[in-house]
């Protein structure tokens, strides 16, 4: 029935004619902030102009021992999210407008939806259930005001789903830094020494296939405190069997946010995690979450946990006074227990602390908090590469890696590791592989996987990841983020072997075999 449905829904779409006004078409940003430009939009092509400085630029210029000067271009990428993008809306008979789609940002899109269409925001329900990747790509509105303008008109839920073709065609405080600790400990896990004795001996031998080594470090922050209010809130409840459930409006895209809002949760409660549940990004059941971007997931909601768990800690550990007769500040909670630090034979399980409030004070245990972020600390990478390059062909294969973060507490060691690995594969595809194709009407060639080449893995060299572990004092259990900070650095270490091997410097990206045979030719 639903593809008859859909069947009839296509045919119908082809025989709609629809006449165009043809407009010039840039597809370089230079190009459509001339003077002269056709303006898309009213007063000029450009939105807004921000100027952002600090210190004393001259003078550093002039007080500096050297100065480099140069042009690098970067390619429009495609993040190859495993779903691409897709939403169902439903605007229902008393007029609330109901939105179920993968993003970044259930809030954010709920103002958004309440400005375009004019509704209050007790009228617009936003949920993720679930996403397939989000890499910055899902947080702002792309389906969804169609899906939600559809269901208006026709009265019934409207379900959009992009195909890959047109989901690739569409749109203060440094903290505990430790970034020479990163420096360090990766020469050590790389083997720098190793790598630049291969790199001479494939250039003195004059080889047709020559090694090259690189490496990068960068920084990445912990959300955007200074900017605005960076904030999430946390709702937590105790259930009458002593099982917890926590309400968070985090968007989990894979990375792990959830479990790692459990854990921190089960470490202040003394809950263990199979007996923890979450209900999670929905505009009506949860409180307001900033969004998932600028690697503010572990640093700042972890942080919301915190807050959240210690205060209703403060309520066990009252009722757990009531039942111990010991000082609330001698009860320690572990193993879904509560006992006396000095008698931990005299114990109380959480059941049968939520059981007594029932029963005696006719109350449950319930709290939530919002938390503010007050610092931003720097997550640091640094990355390492080595690569040979076929002079004959310019085929670049990469030989192996390595990486070292500074994440503060690793909360989850192998969600970490995960987050990294990801990161580098990302970044070696935006260094030697991907770059989105425009024709002169820019229209996007390469609209499918199939000629738009994202590293494989087993085209992924051999990997060695290090954490150095320094608390970060204003993190949750001293941690910071690692998001996106484990992409930065990766395609420059890439880029800088690519260019140690041949003794040419690229300044542009993606390094293609044909860049590097045009280089090797001047």
């Amino acid at each position: 029935m639903l593809l008859r449905q859909k069947e009839a829904a296509e045919q119908a779409i082809r025989l709609i004619q629809v006449e165009y006004e043809p407009l010039p078409i840039y597809t370089d940003l230079e190009q459509a902030m001339e003077k002269d430009a056709y303006p898309i939009h009213e007063g000029g092509n450009i939105i807004e102009e921000v100027n952002m400085s600090a210190g004393d630029v001259d003078k550093a210029m002039e007080e500096a021992d050297y100065i480099f000067e140069g042009r690098y271009q970067v390619p429009q990428i495609h993040h190859g999210a495993i779903e691409p993008h897709g939403a169902i809306a439903d605007y229902d008979a008393l007029g609330k407008l109901t939105i179920y789609t993968p993003t970044q940002d259930v809030f954010g899109q709920r103002i958004n939806l309440s400005r375009i269409f004019q509704l209050p925001m007790n009228r617009i329900r936003v949920i993720s259930p679930a996403m397939g990747g989000g890499f910055g790509g899902k947080i702002d509105l792309i389906v969804e005001p169609v899906a939600a303008l559809l269901s208006m008109k026709t009265g019934r839920p409207v379900k959009i789903v992009l195909n890959r073709r047109e989901d690739m065609g569409s749109k203060e405080s440094f903290g505990n830094s430790r970034q020479k600790d990163c420096v360090k400990k990766g020469c050590e896990l790389f083997e720098w020494e190793e790598g630049k004795r291969e790199q001479e001996e494939s250039k003195k031998a004059g080889d047709r296939y020559r090694v090259g080594i690189g490496m990068a470090i960068a920084p990445h922050g912990n959300g955007i405190y200074g900017v605005m209010p960076d904030t999430t809130g946390i709702m937590l409840k105790i259930n009458e069997d002593g099982s917890l459930v926590l309400f968070t409006g985090v968007s989990d895209m894979g990375n792990g946010s959830l479990t790692l809002q459990c854990q921190i949760a089960s470490e202040v409660l003394g809950i263990t995690m199979d007996r923890i549940t979450t209900v999670h990004t929905d505009t009506d059941t949860t409180l307001p979450d900033l969004g998932a971007y600028a690697s503010r997931g572990t640093y700042v909601s972890g942080g919301a946990v915190v807050k959240a768990a210690k205060h209703l800690r403060g309520l066990l550990a009252q009722e757990a006074e009531e039942m111990l007769h010991v000082p609330k500040e001698q009860i320690e909670f572990s193993n879904n227990h509560a006992f006396d630090r000095e008698n931990a034979g005299n114990s109380v399980t959480i059941e049968e602390l939520a059981v007594h409030a029932k029963d005696t004070h006719e109350n449950d245990f319930c709290c939530s908090d919002t938390f503010g972020s007050y610092a931003s600390p720097i997550s640091y990478g640094c990355h390492f590469a080595k690569v040979s390059v076929d002079t004959l062909t310019g085929e670049v294969k990469m030989l192996s890696y390595a990486a070292v973060h500074d994440v503060g507490k690793a909360i989850n060691p192998r969600s970490v590791e995960g987050q990294i690995e990801g990161g580098i594969q990302m970044g070696i595809g935006y260094a030697l592989s991907e770059s989105l194709i425009y024709d002169e009407e820019g229209k996007v060639k390469n609209n499918s996987f199939r000629n738009y080449h994202m590293y494989q893995a087993d085209e992924m060299p051999k990997t060695k990841i290090a954490l150095i572990e320094k608390l970060e004092e204003t993190g949750p259990y001293g941690a910071k983020s690692i998001g996106e900070c484990a992409t930065v650095p990766s395609a420059t270490a890439v880029a800088n072997a690519v260019s140690n091997a041949l003794d040419i410097t690229f300044c542009q990206l993606p390094i293609t075999a044909e860049r590097i045979l045009q280089a090797l030719s001047k």
